[in-house]
C-alpha cells in the first residue's frame, strides 16, 4: 500500500499537471516543445509480456493539429512520466526504460522520466503554492543540504541501498 508521503504528492500532479511541466524545465534548464494544453494519462505501462508495470503519474503536453495535419484531435508534442521515490530501489533502474518505451507507444511521442525524491524537495515546493497560502508538507519541508559529507562508515556498503 503507498504511503500519504508518496501519493500526496501525485495527488498535486493530477490536479495540476501543468505543475510538472514547470519542475521538468526548472530541473533540466531547457524548456519543452510548444504546448497549449498539459493533461494527466493513463499511468499503465504494460506490454503483452506479464510483467505488469504502473508507473506513477504521466502528463502528456499537446497542442492544436496544424492545418496540414487533416486531424481535429490535438497534437501530443511531450509526455513526462513521474516517479516519486522515497527510497533507493534498484530495481527501478530495469523498470525505468520499460516505462518510457511501453508509455511512448500511447501518445506517440517523446517521453521522458521525471524521478523525484524526498532528497530533492526544493524544486517541486517552489512550484506549489496556492494564492498566499505557500504550501509545505513533510516531504517538501524537510532540509536539504549540499556538500562534502565526511565520516566513517561501517558494515557493506549495499547497507545503504536497503538491499
Amino acid at each position: 500500500m503507498p504511503s500519504h508521503q508518496h501519493e500526496f504528492p501525485l495527488d498535486l500532479i493530477r490536479n495540476d499537471p501543468g505543475s510538472v511541466v514547470e519542475l521538468l524545465e526548472e530541473i533540466s534548464g531547457e524548456p519543452l516543445p510548444e504546448h497549449t494544453r498539459v493533461r494527466c494519462d493513463s499511468t499503465e505501462a504494460t506490454s503483452t509480456a506479464p510483467t505488469h508495470l504502473t508507473s506513477d503519474s504521466v502528463v502528456v503536453c499537446e497542442r492544436p493539429p496544424y492545418p496540414y495535419e487533416k486531424r481535429d484531435a490535438p497534437v501530443p508534442v511531450v509526455g513526462i512520466i513521474v516517479e516519486l521515490q522515497n527510497r533507493p530501489d534498484r530495481r527501478k533502474y530495469c523498470r525505468w526504460p520499460a516505462y518510457v518505451a511501453n508509455t511512448r507507444l500511447r501518445p506517440a511521442c517523446p517521453v521522458v522520466l521525471l524521478a523525484l525524491s524526498v532528497a530533492a524537495p526544493g524544486a517541486l515546493e517552489k512550484l506549489i503554492m496556492l494564492k498566499d497560502y505557500e504550501f509545505k508538507t513533510e516531504l517538501i519541508g524537510r532540509p536539504f543540504r549540499e556538500g562534502r559529507v565526511e565520516g566513517r562508515v561501517d558494515g557493506p556498503v549495499e547497507d545503504l541501498f536497503g538491499e
